[in-house]
Order: C-alpha cells, then sequence, then structure tokens
C-alpha cells in the first residue's frame, strides 16, 4: 500500500490472525494505530513499522465492569476512565499545533496522567492477584492486564511526533 497523505484503513477480516494481519500489512511502511491483539505486534516489528496502542479499547472495558457492578473493581474502574481521558483531552487541545508544539505539550500535560494511570492499574493488579478466586473472575482485572500488555505501544502515542492519521488497525 501506498498513500500520498495520511490516510486511514479499517479492513474488515472474518478471522484475526497473526497471518490475516501480516498479509494485510505486506509492504506497508510507517505508523499503525491498532488494539493490544498480539500478532499486529508481531508483525510491526517484522516490518519495522511505528506501532500506537490505541486508548479506545480500555475505557470500553472500564465501563463494562462498572454496568456489570463489579464490587471490587467498580472505583478502580471509573478512575481509570476519568485517567483515559485525558490523552484524549490533550489530543483535542492540541489539535492545532504543529507536530513539534504537539509533542512538548503531550509530555507536559499527558504523560504524568498516563503515567499515573498505569501505576493505578498496576496497583490494582497486584492486589486482585492476592485473592484468586475474585481475580478470575474480575472483567476490571482483565482490562488492567490488556493495559499492562499493551502499555509500550499505548505509550508511544505520547512519546512519538505522530502524523495525525496513522494507519489504523482494529477490532
Amino acid at each position: 500500500m501506498r498513500f500520498n497523505k495520511p490516510t486511514v484503513i479499517f479492513e474488515y477480516h472474518a478471522r484475526r490472525s497473526a497471518k490475516t494481519a501480516a498479509k494485510f500489512l505486506d509492504g506497508f511502511k510507517g505508523k499503525i494505530m491498532t488494539d493490544g491483539y498480539k500478532a499486529y505486534a508481531s508483525v510491526a516489528e517484522q516490518n519495522e513499522l511505528i506501532h500506537f496502542g490505541c486508548w479506545a479499547h480500555a475505557p470500553r472495558k472500564f465501563d463494562e465492569a462498572m454496568r456489570v457492578g463489579e464490587k471490587s473493581g467498580g472505583s478502580l474502574a471509573k478512575t481509570a476512565i476519568e485517567k483515559i481521558a485525558l490523552p484524549n483531552k490533550v489530543e483535542k487541545e492540541s489539535a492545532e499545533m504543529n507536530a513539534t508544539e504537539r509533542a512538548s505539550y503531550r509530555g507536559t500535560h499527558a504523560a504524568p496522567g498516563v503515567k499515573d494511570f498505569f501505576e493505578l492499574v498496576h496497583e490494582y493488579r497486584k492486589m486482585f492477584h492476592q485473592n484468586a478466586n475474585s481475580a478470575k473472575r474480575s472483567l476490571t482485572l482483565q482490562t488492567t492486564s490488556i493495559c499492562l500488555n499493551d502499555m509500550s505501544n499505548m505509550v508511544t502515542l505520547l512519546s512519538r511526533i505522530i502524523t495525525p492519521n496513522p494507519l489504523i488497525v482494529s477490532s
């Protein structure tokens, strides 16, 4: 695939597999934004792509945990959703800035909140692992694990000067 301008592509595939991801991204060079699905990480690494993690999936899962009335994770889920909103707010505030200004603004305004978010989910995960029976059923714990597993890709969004529209691959 070759594009002269920043482009967003969503292509539906009936199956999620490393083979499907590899075929879809074959020959692509640049930046991709994905959910935490591991197949994209390996394909991005093999093709030397810059891989950004999507911040939209985590709040949906935390919101789901709140809606099912998870007693042990409900307050964490609410706090996590509030903290996840910060990078989106910063992106809106910096939309008219040039890439260098936007990167600086992210570092000053979003990075501290993102650090707080990952510290929060890490502490929650440690706490929950002490009670194995509850941990197996916890949507909040599952979501914290997803976030921690994809943390490096999620943080990449803040640490790089990116084009406004990387290739977005999502579920």
